[in-house]
């Protein structure tokens, strides 16, 4: 939980009742002789409001009879007040390799941590402001990773929506820990109206490759000035 308190509540079962102490890591925060009203031995509920501390907080509540005979019970509550940390990785475009545009596939990747109780989920907002949940990387083939470039854990695969203007696009994206507690952040992808560079997949051996693009210059030594065989 991310609360600074919790309502600690049991069940005493003694007829010869004389004394209920709370403890938190065994130090008392509570202690009574006295049956609420409304209650009645033998069997009567009780409930204490108990502050935390960060991090483990073990809570013992002990009953003690007339003649000095006591029984007890735990529980262990974790206080996490500590929003997890978002890191945007880079924007993968599979066709456009540094842009897209509307239509076109893109990869949002994020690095979420945290370390008190751990990553419960991680968010995409779409454009009409409901809430999608990041896939694992690890829970996908390696092959999809290997041919998308990605490196980060949680990995969002969307295109670019209809009406997008050329420019930056801003998406909202969110993490929620275990506690409750939620980070925010955004995403970003670039939006052209014609793509300046083109991905392309290679298979085994040779690859007859051809340019999607028109050049406006025809000469050959300057079409392949930069590019190099690769093995």
């Amino acid at each position: 939980t991310s609360s600074g308190s919790i309502s600690v509540t049991g069940t005493v079962n003694e007829l010869n009742f004389n004394t209920l102490v709370v403890t938190l890591n065994d130090k008392q925060v509570y202690a009574s002789s006295t049956i609420p009203v409304g209650e009645a031995a033998p069997t009567w509920d009780f409930s204490v409001q108990v502050a935390l501390f960060e991090g483990v907080n073990t809570i013992v509540a002990t009953v003690t009879d007339t003649p000095g005979r006591s029984g007890s019970d735990s529980t262990t509550v974790r206080r996490d007040s500590t929003e997890p940390v978002i890191t945007v990785g880079s924007t993968v475009y599979p066709v456009g390799q540094v842009s897209a545009r509307v239509g076109d596939m893109f990869i949002a990747q994020l690095g979420v941590t945290d370390a008190a109780s751990g990553v419960a989920t991680v968010e995409w907002q779409n454009p009409d402001t409901t809430w999608e949940e990041f896939t694992v990387a690890s829970e996908l083939p390696e092959a999809i990773i290997d041919q998308w470039g990605t490196t980060d854990a949680y990995l969002f695969p969307t295109s670019i929506p209809s009406g997008a203007a050329a420019g930056t696009y801003t998406f909202n994206v969110r993490a929620t820990d275990a506690a409750g507690n939620t980070a925010t952040s955004t995403v970003t992808a670039l939006v052209v109206d014609t793509l300046s560079a083109y991905n392309t997949y290679l298979m085994p051996d040779y690859n007859l490759i051809s340019l999607p693009l028109i050049p406006d210059d025809e000469d050959i030594a300057d079409l392949f000035d930069g590019i190099t065989e690769l093995e």
